[in-house]
């Protein structure tokens, strides 16, 4: 029961892996189509060389000669797209796929009709390697094996010597089921490896001590992306967040007690803004948001002033400790922002303002575009 539980989710996890790692399936793939188009063109230029050295009698066909150029003219066609940087999901999933169809078109040319008396010698390999060696779906990958199995199959009742046939066909099924382990063996690594991927990326991204913020870098990348493909901006706030006396706190109660400050704080601003607005620890005690929805004047005044309420409920370990902020933001409606350094400066002017003027209290500040 526990083995069908695992491959069940398994399953599922390809199947999110799929949906949401889709640009990056794609350039995988474009990648190792553009090194197996070559491999593939050097391999058959070197069994060309190397059958008549050691088959007796052995004789190019018509098939043979026609699979050098064809695939040298699509190893080509593959690099002068990379090199334009031609690329996308759905036409990296069709050029893979009429990779495939060229190579088992000329396989099972090669091994049925080249010499109806010899036995295949590549159809069972290529069943293998080919789903290996791009990232799609079973659904897909095994739906083009199978037309093509098919068709094999059906090649070899029709035309190959039935005492060869019979063990062509042997050989190509347990082909499939190997290629079937391979297959899930392989995905299941590359989608543990993504995932893997995905928690350490993460982990980078996010302050270490407050779970849910991100870090400086992370939050300075993402706004300066926002504002590069949303200018004029329709709508923002940028609030500055500094916490009063923080070093009181951590010389009375203890560093760990600072610590428990900053989690509460960052707590705190994790319950009171959205999920789309980007929130992060910059520093020491100071912290940052970038908010796009409900970003007028009112609604930024109505969040210091649940900030400050809430902040002053902190207790931990039967001790109540009070945590003030001094707070400045800026608001923008249609404007063009510059960057987030002037996004920050700005706001951080207003919070400075406000720690000179008795702290404990935020100013709100529209944005002033500077030429």
């Amino acid at each position: 029961m526990n083995f069908f539980n695992h491959i069940k989710t398994d399953m599922q996890q390809q199947k999110q892996y799929f949906q949401t790692a889709g640009e990056e399936i794609a350039a995988r793939n474009m990648n190792a189509l553009k090194n197996l188009s070559i491999v593939t063109v050097g391999f058959l230029i070197f069994l060309l060389i190397l059958a008549p050295l050691i088959i007796h009698g052995w004789k190019m066909s018509v098939y043979h000669a026609m699979f050098v150029p064809a695939a040298a003219i699509f190893c080509v066609g593959v690099w002068c797209a990379s090199l334009r940087h031609i690329s996308g999901i759905r036409y990296t999933s069709l050029i893979c796929a009429a990779f495939w169809v060229m190579i088992f078109t000329f396989i099972i040319l090669i091994d049925i009709f080249s010499n109806p008396n010899a036995p295949s010698c590549f159809m069972p390999v290529i069943c293998i390697v080919l789903p290996a060696s791009f990232i799609m779906p079973a659904s897909v990958s095994f739906g083009l094996v199978g037309i093509f199995e098919v068709i094999y199959i059906i090649g070899l009742a029709v035309y190959k010597n039935p005492s060869i046939a019979q063990y062509d066909l042997f050989c190509s099924v347990c082909a499939l089921g190997i290629s079937t382990v391979v297959y899930f063996w392989i995905m299941t690594m590359r989608v543990r490896d993504y995932y893997n991927y995905i928690k350490y990326e993460q982990l980078s991204k996010h302050d270490t001590l407050i779970t849910g913020l991100y870090n400086r870098q992370s939050a300075q990348l993402i706004i300066n992306r926002y504002i590069k493909l949303h200018n004029p901006v329709k709508s923002c706030a940028f609030l500055v967040f500094d916490l009063d006396n923080f070093k009181n706190i951590n010389d009375t109660y203890g560093h760990r007690m600072g610590d428990l400050a900053l989690e509460h704080m960052g707590e705190v601003l994790l319950d009171v803004f959205g999920e789309q607005d980007v929130i992060a620890r910059f520093g020491g005690d100071e912290f940052i948001v970038f908010k796009t929805q409900n970003a007028d004047r009112q609604s930024v005044m109505k969040n210091c002033r649940s900030i400050s309420n809430m902040l002053k409920g902190f207790q931990t370990s039967g001790k109540r400790v009070t945590i003030e902020c001094s707070i400045g933001a800026v608001t923008a409606e249609n404007q063009n922002i510059r960057d987030f350094d002037s996004l920050f400066g700005q706001a951080d002017a207003a919070m400075y303002s406000v720690k000179n003027s008795g702290k404990g209290r935020c100013a709100v500040r529209s944005y002033i575009e500077k030429k």
